[in-house]
């Protein structure tokens, strides 16, 4: 029994594949003897990396399997034999490819794989490894392969994963953070989930499970967390602290007509309306030879990136933009400013209202308690005073003292 399935039967005698049904169980597990470890770290590396554990060497790290079994369990994929529609995954964070090549091994061969490392050597490694994982599994040839058996290809980019423009890239059913990310990104790397994604990944000290879902209007994302475990991971290398217009990269266009894009055509850039408008008026025309109907032209265009008509800039102009932006985010952070002053302003003259209040209520109640003292010294005195009448009586009717 090699390493790797030692590995494997170790984490199968844990339970570590899931009890969701034996059917997916199933698959995890293959997936892991289709994947071998050491693949994907050094050849150099030692016996000790088929150890269910993290395991670094020099750059190269990879978590224990048994979390990378985990998160494919609390992904809940659905079995590859039922036909789901292609998954689109994205990992961040991906390292020497190993979690991506597991999850590959429970896509169709139509998934969209996506693996984010700002590591040049790294993606380097990733993409030779995936070349020799490929023809390891497939025996050199994929002449014989149906596409029922067909892995999926995960594609490997060299980027700061905080730069990725939610608004422009597609939208993921799957995303995995393979370093601790920070809470405060938890918003930006959600927007790119679809509706109904889950994104797993170590925000702080915790191992959360979020779920993006629709509010019952349908107006608002909700974004339901749940704690899987505490964990303490290595940090998530980026600039987590950019502004929305660095926001600028994109692995994969959002294409129209796709659930990826979620605005209307009338919120489309000018120069893609302008574009729309020109060939829907060019196609009215009488005499035109060649024309393509209009059913055609809209099929096409669906599969037109957001940015497709725009125009390339040059220096100067993306100077120009970049200058605009900025300003126009200056004037943002202002008018929030503005308004934040102005909440601050209001809490302040209500919390001097709510004092003085309070301050007159205390005076109120001190005034009634003095006056209730009194009473009662009052009505003490005049006891004392008849007592002494009493006294004085009795002396006199004793015949004296």
């Amino acid at each position: 029994m090699s390493g790797n399935e030692q590995l494997v039967a170790n984490l199968r005698t844990r339970g570590r594949f899931g009890l969701g049904g034996a059917e997916v169980a199933t698959e995890i597990e293959e997936a892991f003897l289709s994947c071998d470890r050491a693949s994907f770290l050094r050849e150099d590396a030692p016996p000790e990396c088929y150890q269910d554990r993290p395991f670094r060497h020099g750059h190269f790290h990879h978590s224990a399997p048994s979390i990378y079994a985990a998160a494919l369990v609390d992904f809940e994929f659905p079995s590859k034999q039922t036909g789901p529609p292609p998954l689109k995954l994205l990992v961040i964070g991906s390292g020497t490819g190993y979690f991506c090549h597991l999850a590959a091994c429970l896509c169709r061969y139509d998934a969209v794989i996506h693996g984010a490392e700002i590591n040049g050597e790294l993606v380097e490694f990733s993409r030779s490894a995936a070349s020799n994982w490929l023809t390891t599994l497939t025996g050199g040839s994929t002449n014989n392969t149906t596409l029922a058996n067909k892995p999926a290809r995960p594609i490997f980019f060299h980027v700061d994963a905080f730069l990725i423009n939610p608004k422009r890239n597609i939208r993921y059913d799957k995303i995995y953070i393979a370093a601790g990310a920070p809470r405060t990104a938890q918003n930006h790397f959600a927007e790119l989930l679809c509706i109904g994604g889950i994104m797993i990944g170590p925000f702080g000290d915790q191992l959360l499970k979020v779920t993006k879902t629709k509010s019952n209007d349908g107006d608002d994302d909700i974004l339901v967390r749940e704690t899987l475990s505490h964990v303490s991971f290595a940090p998530l290398i980026g600039n987590s602290s950019c502004a929305q217009s660095e926001r600028s990269l994109v692995l994969q266009p959002a294409l129209w007509g796709s659930v990826d894009v979620n605005i209307s055509f009338a919120q489309a850039s000018p120069s893609f309306r302008q574009a729309v408008l020109a060939i829907h008026i060019m196609n009215s025309r009488e005499g035109l030879p060649g024309k393509i109907p209009i059913p055609v032209w809209n099929y096409v265009l669906e599969f037109c990136a957001q940015d497709w008509f725009d125009k390339e800039l040059n220096e100067l102009e993306l100077l120009r933009a970049l200058y605009e932006r900025e300003r126009a985010a200056r004037k943002l952070a202002e008018s929030q400013l503005r308004e934040v002053t102005r909440e601050r302003d209001r809490a302040f003259e209500l919390c001097m209202m709510m004092r003085v209040r309070l301050m007159q209520a205390q005076g109120q109640a001190q005034g009634g308690a003095e006056e209730e003292d009194a009473n009662d010294n009052s009505s003490a005195g005049g006891s004392d005073s008849s007592d002494v009448a009493s006294v004085l009586d009795d002396t006199e009717e004793g015949g004296g003292y």
